[in-house]
């Protein structure tokens, strides 16, 4: 019999499924972040702790071939195949030698395969096994595959007994922070973000995490935050903050992630002219495309292009993520498309915050006043700290004519979120049908203040401009407006506009 020592290439093979397991983006996205859960995952990497030595042994039998593999501190294995398999057996090896030894790591890996069984087969006993931070452990590798497993609920309930398990750690208050706002909690998601926040600035709140992990942990849960109450100019410089130090660490893959995050936010501030800029020198490969998706469809809806950001929306699969289905009908509706979003809005929870908001959008649609009422009520009964729901029921008020409950739900809205630039710039509309353009043009100075390229913004202040007899200011306006992204209708104004008042003596 020949003997072939294989420790080298059964070395280079567990090196690959090990770097898979940690470093593979698993594939959930978290709502309106265009962060993958793959990010938060990033918190709960565990260093290997002690030097794992992987040697190994090749015989030939006949025409078989018999591999045997033994990491230090676990069994050996024997795998049997032929000459041809050689490729297959050494990638199981790696896999056997992993579970042996890290069996969480393995499981990570499992999942970012999408061997979803396997890997809840190889988690479950370790959740009564161990200390409370190694149960702690499991149980938030339990909740990562379990929401790939589109079992959100459950993977939440798991997330909540790690930080019971170990309630310090920032890790485990990330991903609950992120398993509610995937199912539209969004209230709760605040909160846990915050302590999260707050575990990470700590000394040991990110016990076992890389450097890099524990240094991009506080930035990327405050551009979450941030995020949730709309300031989005703090939220992309959050996540560009991440982005650096995940540079400065060598972790390619973090830098894009996060600044592929910025581009959205930027887009969900009515900055798209730094969106792009953000967009144009990413890669665009698979494991970026439902980012890439999540920015189409928030540069359509800042363009009002309804088809298109419907399109986007309906490419990214939602996981059994309420929040991502509130996106389609919300888009649905913009579209008219209001059976389908209605079917839609059925099946969502009642305790989801974008839910209740598209279906009070929905009932407006449909003509149903009273119900749209009550739907948003709910959503700021349940979002007491959220702008959304109250600046969506202002532009439902304000399409019924209702301008005095649209400007007091607008108002409400600022105060929850005063960085918001678009209920600024939706009381502005209301002001300015009630005919007081002096305030109005106020509302949207600081709506512009806040979204300094939001073209719609300089437009109606022109108008604002144009009805005070300021021709000359109003002129400037609407040149800037064209300048920068507006809506097909929105260019066809401001050029009409720009062009009449530059033709005024």
């Amino acid at each position: 019999m020949e003997i072939i020592q294989a420790k080298a290439e059964v070395g280079t093979v567990f090196s690959q499924a090990e770097a898979r397991g940690e470093g593979e983006t698993v594939r959930v996205e978290i709502p309106q972040t265009g962060v993958s859960l793959g990010e938060v995952e990033r918190y709960l990497r565990q260093r290997l702790g002690r030097q794992t030595i992987v040697s190994g042994a090749l015989r030939r039998q006949g025409d078989r071939l018999l591999l045997t593999v033994r990491a230090s501190g676990s069994p050996g294995r024997t795998l049997e195949g032929t000459e041809a398999e050689m490729p297959a057996l050494l990638q199981s090896a790696a896999e056997a030698v992993l579970q042996d030894t890290q069996p969480l790591r393995m499981a990570s890996y499992l999942t970012s395969e999408e061997r979803m069984e396997e890997a809840e087969a190889l988690v479950r006993p370790l959740l009564g096994r161990g200390t409370d931070k190694e149960r702690a452990q499991a149980y938030l590798a339990m909740s990562v595959l379990l929401l790939n497993s589109e079992r959100a609920r459950e993977a939440l309930s798991a997330a909540r007994r790690a930080v019971q398990l170990n309630p310090s750690d920032g890790a485990s208050l990330a991903f609950v922070g992120a398993s509610e706002w995937i199912l539209g909690q969004h209230e709760a998601a605040l909160a846990s973000i915050a302590s999260a926040r707050a575990a990470f600035r700590r000394p040991g709140g990110g016990d076992g995490l890389s450097q890099i992990a524990r240094a991009t942990g506080e930035p990327a849960m405050l551009s979450y935050a941030r995020l949730l109450t709309r300031d989005h100019a703090a939220s992309v410089e959050a996540s560009e903050e991440a982005a650096a130090i995940s540079a400065r660490g060598g972790d390619d893959s973090g830098m894009q992630s996060y600044l592929w995050a910025a581009a959205q936010q930027s887009a969900l501030g009515r900055d798209l002219p730094s969106a792009r800029r953000l967009a144009a020198d990413l890669p665009r490969t698979d494991a970026t495309l439902l980012v890439r998706n999540f920015l189409e469809m928030e540069t359509a809806a800042a363009l009002e292009d309804w088809p298109r950001a419907l399109r986007a929306s309906l490419a990214i699969p939602n996981n059994g993520s309420p929040d991502a289905a509130a996106m389609d009908a919300r888009y649905l509706v913009r579209n008219g498309r209001v059976p389908e979003a209605a079917e839609l809005a059925a099946a969502m929870p009642n305790d989801c915050y974008p839910c209740l908001i598209v279906r009070g959008e929905l009932a407006a649609r449909s003509g149903d006043p009273a119900a749209a009422d009550r739907w948003f009520a709910e959503a700021v009964r349940q979002g007491p700290s959220l702008p959304s729901a109250h600046s969506a029921w202002g532009e439902v008020r304000l399409a019924r004519g209702d301008l005095p409950g649209a400007i007091r739900m607008f108002r409400e809205a600022q105060s929850r979120g005063p960085r918001w630039a678009d209920p600024l710039k939706f009381e502005g509309d209301a002001l300015a049908r009630q005919g007081d353009h002096r305030a109005a043009l106020r509302r949207y100075e600081a709506a512009i203040d806040r979204a300094p390229r939001w073209g719609a913004a300089h437009l109606a202040a022109g108008r604002s401009l144009a009805a005070l007899r300021r021709p000359r200011e109003a002129t400037e306006a609407y040149r800037r407006a064209l300048r920068l992204d507006l809506s097909a209708a929105d260019r066809a104004e401001a050029s009409r506009l720009a062009s009449v008042q530059s033709a005024r003596p």
